[in-house]
C-alpha cells in the first residue's frame, strides 16, 4: 500500500493547496479545470489495477471489433481487443480516469453556495462508500478486498472530519469551507474511488453532481454569462431564498418547489442526494447479475 498511500496523499494535498490558492487568488474556471490534470498525475503513475471492462450479457452479440462498423475503431485505436465478454480499453482507461478526478475534484464546488450543502454532500457520498466497501469486503479475491479495504481507510477519517465540520457549517453557518475543502474532499472521493476499483459505482453517488454539471455547462464554458457566485437571491423581508438566472441544480430547485428557506433547501438537496447515492448501492448489488463472465 506505500506506493498507493503515498500517490493518494500526493494527489490530495495538491488539490488541496490549488483550492487554497483558489481561495486567495480567485483563479479562473479554464485553470481550474486543467490543474487537476496534474494533481491527478500521481494517482494514475500507481495505479496498479485492470483496464478492462465487462460487457453486459445483451449487449455482448452486437459488440463485436470484428464487424466491418468497427473496422475504424480497430484501426485508430489497435489495443482495444474483446475475449469472452471482456473489452481491453488500455490507454483509454487512464483518459477515463484522469476525466474522473477532474470531474470530482470540481463538482462539489460547482453544487454550492449554501449553509451545509458542500460538507452535506461530501458526508453523504463518503458514507455510500463506505458502506460499498465494507459490504465487498467478505469477497474471496484478496486484491479486490486489499483495495477495498484502503478505500475504508480513506473514508473513515474524511467522514468524521466533515461531521465535524458539518456541525459548524450547517445553518446559520459559523465558518464557511470555501474551495479549499471543496477541492479536498472531490479528489478524496475520486482517489478512493480509484485505488478501490469501483470507479464506476462512483459516478452513480455522484448522479446529482453530474446533472448539476451538465446543466452548468453552458455558463461554465461562457456561452452565458457566468458571475462569480451562482446563488439565489435572498428577500430579506421573509428570509426567503428566490431562484437567479444561474443555471446550477440549487436555483432549478427552488423554480420547482418555490422560494423556501436556506436549511429547509439544503435539507431538499441532500434529501435527493441520499435517495441517488441509496439508488447507486441499490444498482451496484444488482448489475453483477448483467454483467457474469463465461
Amino acid at each position: 500500500w506505500h506506493l498507493e498511500y503515498n500517490a493518494a496523499l500526493s494527489s490530495i494535498n495538491f488539490m488541496l493547496f490549488l483550492g487554497f490558492v483558489d481561495d486567495v487568488l480567485d483563479i479562473p474556471w479554464r485553470y481550474k479545470l486543467t490543474l487537476p490534470v496534474v494533481a491527478s498525475l500521481p494517482l494514475l503513475v500507481s495505479y496498479s489495477g485492470g483496464t478492462a471492462v465487462v460487457i453486459p450479457n445483451f449487449l455482448r452479440a452486437s459488440v463485436h471489433l470484428e464487424y466491418a462498423w468497427a473496422a475504424p475503431i480497430k484501426t485508430l485505436l489497435p489495443f482495444l481487443s474483446i475475449h469472452k465478454g471482456i473489452l481491453e480499453l488500455g490507454a483509454l482507461y487512464y483518459g477515463y480516469m484522469l476525466a474522473l478526478t477532474v470531474f470530482c475534484s470540481n463538482s462539489i464546488n460547482i453544487l454550492a453556495g449554501v449553509n451545509g450543502l458542500e460538507a452535506g454532500q461530501t458526508f453523504v457520498i463518503a458514507c455510500s462508500v463506505l458502506a460499498l466497501n465494507l459490504t465487498m469486503l467478505d469477497t474471496a479475491d484478496i486484491p479486490l478486498r486489499d483495495a477495498h479495504l484502503f478505500s475504508v481507510f480513506m473514508m473513515i477519517p474524511l467522514i468524521a472530519t466533515t461531521f465535524a465540520l458539518l456541525r459548524y457549517n450547517w445553518y446559520p453557518s459559523q465558518c464557511f469551507v470555501g474551495d479549499t475543502f471543496t477541492y479536498f474532499a472531490g479528489m478524496t472521493l475520486a482517489v478512493a474511488g480509484i485505488l478501490g476499483h469501483f470507479s464506476e459505482t462512483l459516478l452513480l453517488f455522484f448522479i446529482p453532481q453530474v446533472f448539476n454539471f451538465l446543466y452548468s455547462v453552458p455558463q461554465l464554458f461562457k456561452i452565458v454569462h457566468c458571475p462569480r457566485h451562482r446563488l439565489p437571491k435572498l428577500d430579506p423581508d421573509t428570509g426567503l431564498l428566490h431562484p437567479t438566472f444561474n443555471m446550477n441544480l440549487v436555483n432549478l430547485t427552488l423554480r420547482v418547489t418555490g422560494p423556501m428557506k436556506e436549511e429547509h433547501l439544503t435539507v431538499c438537496l441532500l434529501v435527493f442526494q441520499m435517495l441517488c447515492c441509496g439508488a447507486g448501492l441499490a444498482i451496484r448489488h444488482v448489475l453483477p447479475e448483467l454483467y457474469t463472465i463465461q
